[in-house]
């Protein structure tokens, strides 16, 4: 019994439940269902010294009343262990719940890094493609000016040969 005493205090006080996820109903719940406890243990072992039989010996009834505090030990403990039980699913439901959201996340960081990337390389191809425009645009202005000064010189040299040929003639 003591045994069952120890084990269930150090439950209590070792168990992996953070208080920050206990609400205060829960917390002021347990912390009286513990004081009950602690008034039956004692209840039970003033139960276990009271011996009001003829020549000082224990009685039936007071056996049957000792039995009747363990009783309800039993049940105190049953419903602390579904407090920490509940506690506990709580807990793993909650650990679960965050190992779905950061596979989630990740999940989506990962389509997001790839999306980066294609854009990444789509503007550098973007970009090749501008200075290759840019860089046949230079082309084609240098062709014009060009083509514009071949044009001048093929007109000028024709009217210089006309005004030679009109001054030979006169």
């Amino acid at each position: 019994m003591k045994c069952n005493v120890i084990l269930v205090l150090f439950l209590l006080f070792s168990s992996h439940v953070n208080p920050d996820t206990l609400s205060d109903f829960d917390r002021n719940k347990m912390n009286e269902l513990m004081k009950q406890r602690g008034q039956q243990f004692g209840s039970y072992a003033n139960s276990i010294e009271t011996k009001t039989g003829i020549f000082g010996n224990k009685t039936k009834k007071d056996l049957l009343r000792s039995n009747e505090i363990l009783i309800e030990i039993v049940r105190l403990d049953n419903k602390l262990m579904n407090y920490f039980n509940r506690k506990l699913d709580y807990k793993t439901y909650e650990t679960v719940n965050y190992n779905f959201d950061k596979q989630d996340y990740e999940a989506k960081q990962k389509i997001l890094l790839l999306a980066n990337e294609k854009l990444e390389q789509s503007n550098s191809v973007l970009k090749q493609n501008l200075e290759t425009t840019l860089l046949s645009k230079k082309r084609s202005v240098y062709l014009n000016y060009l083509l514009a000064i071949v044009c001048i010189a093929v007109i000028s040299y024709h009217n210089l040969k006309k005004k030679k040929i009109k001054a030979g003639s006169t």
